[in-house]
């Protein structure tokens, strides 16, 4: 079990991790379910500060891609390797020490309806933390709120919250992993404007801090403008 990073004053959103290097390299990817090929020889390098945007209609393979890349689930064959460790022939130890390097923002909530917020937020960090962590967890996620302007729904039960809200609160809980490498499904999907803008400025901090972010995306413009470039699954079928 991955041990807890140590804490310290965010600047900003996101404090930046040092490392030797954050690159993320697909290669050579392929993803078939019984019969049906969803994508093939898919290959892609997402750099430190880099976006990489994952396009495609629905049905395409994008939150696939998307899982394949966080180690949610396995490629057919290709490799994801990340500074140097292909995830997809990791041991137990290696897999668990990259899931903790990994921010991920489903589309669809995976809040527990009956817990508040905050309970929401330090939750996954209950086993692997001290009592002390986890107090200094809840005071920096109560600074996170701020910046996210939901400081005043963390005491609410998750299943009071907005989806707009429950976004945001699910970012505060991706973030205050310290992420190295950050994943995100749909991130704007059913979010009012207000929600949409901050989750945007959220991504664009998240690359200001050179953390290679991928996200996938389907109508809007606003979010595909902050990407450096996409990938276009139909173009690897």
């Amino acid at each position: 079990m991955p041990k807890l990073r140590p804490q310290v004053p965010l600047n900003s959103l996101v404090r930046s991790v040092i490392v030797l290097s954050r690159t993320l390299d697909v290669v050579k990817l392929s993803k078939r379910y019984r019969n049906q090929e969803i994508f093939s020889n898919l290959s892609f390098r997402v750099a430190e500060g880099e976006v990489v945007s994952l396009v495609g209609p629905s049905g395409s393979g994008k939150t696939t891609l998307l899982f394949i890349l966080a180690s949610y689930d396995l490629p057919s064959s290709g490799s994801v390797v990340f500074n140097g460790l292909n995830i997809a022939e990791a041991n137990k130890d290696q897999l668990s020490d990259y899931r903790f390097k990994v921010g991920f923002v489903f589309q669809e909530s995976v809040m527990l309806p009956d817990l508040s917020a905050m309970e929401n937020v330090v939750l996954p960090f209950i086993p692997i933390a001290k009592k002390s962590q986890i107090d200094r967890l809840v005071a920096e996620a109560n600074k996170l709120s701020e910046e996210f302007h939901v400081e005043h729904i963390m005491k609410r039960k998750a299943a009071l919250l907005s989806t707009g809200e429950k976004r945001r609160v699910e970012f505060i809980r991706a973030i205050l992993k310290k992420p190295e490498v950050f994943f995100a499904d749909e991130p704007t999907a059913n979010l009012d404007e207000e929600s949409a803008s901050v989750i945007i400025g959220v991504l664009q901090e998240l690359r200001d801090q050179g953390i290679p972010v991928v996200f996938t995306v389907h109508r809007d413009q606003r979010l595909s403008s902050i990407a450096s470039r996409s990938v276009n699954l139909l173009d690897y079928k």
